[in-house]
């Protein structure tokens, strides 16, 4: 009379179910969970027949062999079995097979020796990231850090500035930058100069404003731009700059302290 397929029930001790293979399982692109009837002798990665050996173990995709490495067991009779090569997808069927794992007491598995099991969702690569970014290093002082320090990511990387953000960043670089300040970078393609404490007169707003008009052409990705230029009495020069850029509308104000 069997006790079943609990521990008490199999083996020496037992009647039960004799040792076959119950079904199969992709935990992770190089990992299959199997199932048995009950544990197998498991007691030597080097032994013939056990279950630690992953050469008791078969698991291939269309006749390809996709090579175990190791097997872990996390419960009574059922186990890991981890390959070197990666399964398919979830379409393509498996087969995960021990032809010769052995019951503890050495007598060879019964059938069904092999199970099938589906790979895994596809996962693909993150492609590059869309539109335009650049790292953020705000240009003032903030809690996080000195002007101009990068900024880490919850996700262990670098933040980063897109959109509005990004355009009011590269645009305020091009007008304080001084011509000819980048060696590789020809005089008169980047940099306005504009200086905080620099001498400004009212009379040259018109001048400025298109100065800074052409400026903002020259950044990649800017197909329109108006700006508006004002000398305030306090000695502030306010500039608010309307961009229309490929990846939509951007509107910023920035005010720069003349004498």
């Amino acid at each position: 009379m069997s006790f079943g397929t609990e521990p008490w029930g199999v083996g020496p001790w037992g009647s039960g179910a004799p040792l076959s293979l119950v079904a199969a399982r992709a935990r992770s692109t190089h990992c299959v969970e199997v199932l048995l009837t009950h544990d197998p002798r498991r007691r030597s990665v080097l032994g013939a027949g056990d279950g630690l050996n992953p050469r008791t173990w078969s698991v291939t995709h269309d006749g390809n062999e996709l090579t175990p490495l190791s097997v872990e067991f996390f419960a009574p009779g059922q186990c890991r079995v981890f390959t070197l090569h990666a399964f398919e997808d979830w379409t393509e069927l498996h087969t995960v097979s021990a032809n010769s794992l052995v019951e503890p007491n050495g007598v060879l598995i019964a059938a069904p020796r092999s199970a099938t099991f589906r790979g895994v969702v596809t996962v693909r690569s993150p492609g590059p990231l869309s539109g335009r970014y650049d790292l953020a290093n705000p240009p003032t002082i903030a809690t996080l850090g000195p002007a101009g320090t990068l900024q880490a990511s919850s996700a262990g990387g670098y933040q980063q500035v897109r959109g509005a953000e990004y355009y009011k960043k590269l645009i305020f670089r091009r007008l304080t930058t001084i011509p000819g300040s980048y060696f590789h970078i020809p005089r008169g393609d980047y940099g306005l100069g504009l200086q905080i404490k620099g001498l400004l007169r009212a009379s040259d707003m018109v001048a400025l404003k298109v100065a800074i008009e052409q400026e903002c052409f020259k950044e990649p990705g800017v197909t329109a731009a108006s700006v508006e230029a004002t000398l305030l009495a306090t000695g502030v020069l306010k500039l608010v700059l309307k961009i229309k850029a490929d990846t939509g509308d951007v509107n910023t104000s920035m005010e720069i302290e003349r004498q």
